[in-house]
């Protein structure tokens, strides 16, 4: 038994190394960077992706890239904000804002949840008070801990958007002379204290209702 488990540590340790290596290989030859900068991008590609729990077996091959000795292919950053947004809010499930960003449109689709409620239920004698002001304290406690707004009521928690990023979005899109914005927009947003809730390098986030229903903790000294 103590042999079968060397070896098999043994065979996970070569593997490894092997795909270390041809990691390290693909990261070398990268001839992928930005447009406006010179440093290339450090990109590995995986070989293959295998999916369990399926009644079938299914895997999906992905063939390395070809080698390229030529000139460098150059991203247009705009783009990539646009791309990387779009399938942020297609994870996420929000198809109409995901088709309208990577268009460049301004993204009409997304409404923070207190308005997307104020539409739907105005102010209706018998809507559920304690329920209106639970959710208006949310939206004031997202704004407050975290510049943000929140979009998509999911359960638990909610999806959240920093704040200035959705006016940017809703106003007037992600245009081409818009990437320093959006770019500065993201590297000067405070780093979040709270372990649960959190924002991404998109300003995007999962904010868990049941912080936001907490007062606010005072920081350790």
């Amino acid at each position: 038994m103590d042999d079968y488990c060397g070896i098999q540590g043994l065979i996970r340790q070569l593997v490894a190394l092997q795909r270390q290596r041809h990691a390290k290989d693909q990261v070398a030859s990268t001839n992928i960077r930005l447009q406006g900068t010179g440093s290339k991008l450090p990109l590995a590609f995986c070989s293959s992706i295998f999916f369990s729990g399926q009644k079938r077996q299914a895997s999906c091959s992905v063939i390395d890239p070809p080698e390229s000795k030529g000139d460098d292919i150059v991203l247009n950053l705009i783009e990539v904000w646009r791309t990387a947004f779009s399938k942020a809010f297609r994870f996420v499930g929000l198809d109409i804002a995901a088709r309208q960003v990577l268009r460049g449109e301004p993204v009409s689709s997304l409404q923070p949840i207190s308005e997307q409620r104020d539409i739907e239920q105005g102010d209706r004698p018998g809507e559920d008070r304690e329920r209106t002001a639970r959710r208006r304290n949310r939206t004031a406690m997202a704004r407050q801990r975290f510049n943000s707004d929140l979009i998509l009521d999911v359960g638990p928690c909610a999806i959240g958007i920093d704040s200035r990023v959705l006016e940017l979005l809703r106003k007037d899109g992600l245009r081409p002379e818009a990437d320093k914005q959006i770019e500065e927009l993201l590297t000067r947003r405070p780093p979040e204290l709270h372990a649960m809730s959190f924002l991404n390098y998109l300003g995007l986030g999962c904010f868990f209702y049941e912080e936001l229903d907490e007062p606010r903790s005072r920081p350790e000294r």
